[in-house]
């Protein structure tokens, strides 16, 4: 028979196995290649505003947009992406992708602290 210290010990590695299983599978998934289809958009026009440092006035990578003014409200992730890509090539941008996943569930671990106070609960809410 098992005495209540060898069980939570054995609920505790448990834990820790899951938590390690999605850890992997996280960053097996952050590190996959860039899969979205305006990657490379978000890169020229980062380039062109660290090159002409303001706006432009109408996007330079429409043929079809006379007197279309955008709004650029994603001014500056453009210029951070492009910059990793210009300092240290695009493979870098996909380890920006895992850093920046990780820092996510780690302040979604820090929050849910706040409000939960099993380690089970926080979990599932990283999880989610």
């Amino acid at each position: 028979m098992q005495g209540p210290r060898q069980l939570n010990r054995f609920i505790f590695l448990f834990f820790l196995m899951a938590a390690g299983y999605v850890l992997v599978i996280c960053a097996y998934t952050l590190f996959q290649p860039l899969r979205t289809d305006d990657t490379f958009w978000h890169l020229k026009i980062g380039e062109i505003l660290m090159t002409e440092k303001s706006f432009p006035r109408q996007d330079p990578l429409l043929f079809t947009s006379s007197g279309y003014a955008p709004l650029y409200h994603e001014w500056l992730f453009q210029i951070l992406i492009s910059g990793i890509e210009k300092n240290s090539g695009l493979y870098s941008l996909r380890f920006f992708h895992l850093i920046l996943g990780f820092s996510i569930l780690g302040l979604v671990w820090k929050i849910s602290a706040r409000f939960l106070v099993s380690g089970f609960l926080r979990f599932n809410a990283c999880l989610l």
